[in-house]
């Protein structure tokens, strides 16, 4: 699964957060946040985990 950067980004923007915050809130190592910032693919629970610390849907966060 792939998450779109810039959606994460905005996102992220939007909530005040970091990743050093947003790492801790969603229990997502900052190594994986940043290969995701960086274009990698991601496991569905490590999406699940991203969408529901930004309390949003996970469909919002993933490429078309």
């Amino acid at each position: 699964m792939k998450i779109n950067k810039t959606r994460l980004g905005l996102v992220m923007g939007e909530k005040s957060l970091n990743f050093i915050a947003l790492a801790k809130i969603s229990n997502v190592s900052r190594t994986t946040l940043s290969y995701i910032n960086n274009g990698k693919s991601c496991k569905p629970e490590i999406a699940i985990k991203i969408a529901k610390a930004l309390d949003v849907e996970v469909k919002d966060l993933i490429e078309d």
